[in-house]
This record gives structure tokens, C-alpha cells and sequence, in this order.
């Protein structure tokens, strides 16, 4: 019989699931990971002043953004996604 200990996830986690991001206020950097070490990528796009480079969310926003679900998954396509959730004023 299978137990949790006999199953491995494979899938993507970040940092953060629900962060608040200021207009013209630099963010705390948001760093995501696949299981594998794989390259990741997010979807939709960003707001403008951010940025997805090296498995990491960074940046200044330059526009104010409602709240917005983003998902980030691995490239291979082969990991469970990440949904972070990311706006503010």
C-alpha cells in the first residue's frame, strides 16, 4: 500500500502567494523553483517595470494593477504549476 512518503510532487513553489506590489516602489524579489531546476516561465505578462528572469520575479512597477493570477510553470510542461497573485496599487 502507498503512502504519502512513497509519493513524490513534482511541481513548481515560490516565495510568495499573494503579494502586494506599490506603484514605483521596488519589490521584494520572488523566487520560484521547479523540482527539477528546471527554467520556468509565467503567465500572463507582467505589469510593466517587472520582470521573470532566472526563475525570479523582480522589478518597479510603473503602472498600479488590480489583482491579477499568475500561473508559473516549467518549460518542460512535465510539473504541476505555481499560481501566485500579484497587483496593488
Amino acid at each position: 500500500m502507498l503512502t504519502s512518503e512513497d509519493i513524490t510532487v513534482i511541481g513548481v513553489t515560490c516565495d510568495g502567494g499573494s503579494v502586494n506590489v506599490v506603484q514605483y516602489v521596488e519589490m521584494s524579489p520572488i523566487h520560484c523553483e521547479g523540482t527539477r531546476d528546471e527554467e520556468l516561465e509565467i503567465f500572463p505578462e507582467l505589469p510593466q517595470g517587472l520582470i521573470f528572469i532566472n526563475n525570479t520575479i523582480r522589478g518597479k512597477p510603473r503602472v498600479g494593477t488590480e489583482f491579477r493570477i499568475y500561473t508559473i510553470t516549467s518549460k518542460l510542461g512535465d510539473s504541476d504549476p505555481y499560481f501566485l497573485q500579484l497587483g496593488g496599487i
